[in-house]
């Protein structure tokens, strides 16, 4: 009896770690740094600078940089699962290349660049504030539900909505639904006498944050 019990306990200890396992899914390596890429309105700033209107240039400038710095806020004080480093989307290319020496990052401090200790990247996954995945991606590969699950595929088919999306260090988008986390911004009601200004509070960076951590457990 005794030596039954105990195999019982090994089997239920086996199940357990395996539904656990299952649970996870295909979970790609741990991110040891995360760059995060700020968008930057580059197409809509050139069609308007073609058609000479120059204040709406200033305001669209404006407008990313306020979300850049709320973005920037946000990361500071609620994400602490790896180091965080930002640039901007124009360096896109150069982050996927690996052409590290051309890359102004940005740490916390969004007014001088920084330059990081490379040799400490690691596993680099590049991040940005976007909509969701194609509804066509496979987010996960579970083999118990091969397809989308009714969460995702909401996401995927809901354009008012934007999140983090997570993407490897090649630019391909992270096969787990942790590659999609919703986001939003919080517009502040700024005095009639600044008409122009543009004032936001991003938030993100802490569920984010729980999710990794989540999957992530030490």
């Amino acid at each position: 009896m005794k030596h039954y019990l105990s195999r019982i306990s090994w089997l239920l200890i086996f199940m357990t770690a395996f539904v656990a396992k299952a649970g996870r899914g295909d979970l790609p390596p741990t991110p040891t740094c995360i760059l995060f890429k700020i968008n930057r309105s580059i197409n809509k700033i050139e069609a308007l600078k073609e058609r000479k209107r120059f204040d709406d240039v200033k305001l669209v400038q404006q407008y990313d940089e306020d979300i850049a710095h709320a973005i920037v806020a946000d990361f500071k004080e609620h994400f602490t699962f790896c180091k965080v480093y930002f640039f901007n989307s124009l360096q896109l290319h150069d982050v996927i290349d690996k052409h590290w020496d051309k890359v102004l990052f940005f740490d916390q401090d969004m007014t001088n660049p920084v330059k990081p200790d490379i040799s400490l990247f690691g596993n680099v996954w590049i991040v940005e504030n976007n909509f969701p995945p194609p509804p066509n991606y496979k987010i996960g590969s579970d083999p118990q539900n091969p397809e989308l699950s009714k969460e995702s595929r909401s996401y995927a088919n809901a354009n008012d909505e934007f999140g983090i999306v997570s993407y490897n260090d090649k630019y391909e988008l992270i096969e787990h639904k942790i590659c999609y986390n919703r986001s939003r911004l919080k517009k502040a009601k700024v005095p009639d006498k600044y008409p122009k200004e543009f004032t936001y509070t991003y938030i993100g960076a802490e569920h984010y944050n729980s999710i990794l951590k989540k999957y992530y457990k030490p």
